[in-house]
Formats: C-alpha cells, structure tokens, sequence
C-alpha cells in the first residue's frame, strides 16, 4: 500500500480505501494519529509534497488536523 502523488482519482481512491481498511484493522481512531500514519505509505511526488507540508506545519503556517 502506498501512494506516489499521480493525479489519478481511481489509485488515490483505491489508497484511501487500503488505508481506511488498515486503521479499522488495527482499530485506530484518532484522525492526528490518522494522519500521521498515512504519510508513512507517502512516495515519490506525495512523499515531497508532504516534506513541505510538514515543514509548514512545524513553522505554523499550514494546520492538517484530517
């Protein structure tokens, strides 16, 4: 399971589902926890995206609580 950033909505679709499938498995309910795990399975161009995001998350200046 894991999710390289192609705008194709059928494979991040698909990546959500895994990922909802997982969390219910291993029965995780926090959405921060959520997210937090999520972006271990993160590659390539998403992998990237989410190193800005976390850098703007640590200045304050972008909030992802979801």
């Amino acid at each position: 399971m894991e999710y390289n950033g192609k705008r194709d909505g059928s494979e991040l679709n698909n990546f959500l589902w895994h990922v909802e499938r997982y969390f219910s498995a291993i029965k995780l309910l926090e959405e921060k926890e959520k997210a937090n795990q999520a972006t271990m399975y993160l590659h390539d161009l998403a992998s990237s995206w989410w190193y800005r995001k976390y850098d703007e998350i640590k200045r304050g200046t972008c909030r992802i609580e979801t």
